[in-house]
């Protein structure tokens, strides 16, 4: 499999994080065309939108701060390879 964002390569790879193996540093916020391929030809194309975030967005809601924080401490069973936050019918979801 190959992905692509704006015909250019992935930055890096990160196979520790499968859904987000293919890692993308540096894009501009705005539309950006991607173009996955699959090693038999397959190919599907899509818009994906990145944003800029403002600086009050930065900051993690408190339920997902003190989770974080017992993730780091070691109080969460089964930890998360990673935590993604992403917009979804007009609100921010993790």
């Amino acid at each position: 499999m190959d992905v692509a964002i704006d015909g250019n390569p992935p930055s890096r790879m990160d196979a520790t994080v499968p859904i987000l193996e293919f890692v993308f540093e540096g894009l501009a916020a705005g539309e950006h065309p991607v173009l996955i391929s699959d090693v038999i030809g397959h190919s599907e194309s899509a818009l994906v939108m990145i944003v800029e975030a403002l600086p009050d967005e930065q900051e993690a809601p408190d339920w997902l701060a003190k989770w974080v924080a017992d993730l780091e401490a070691g109080a969460v069973e089964f930890p998360p390879r990673s935590i993604t936050g992403y917009e979804y019918q007009g609100e921010t979801v993790y």
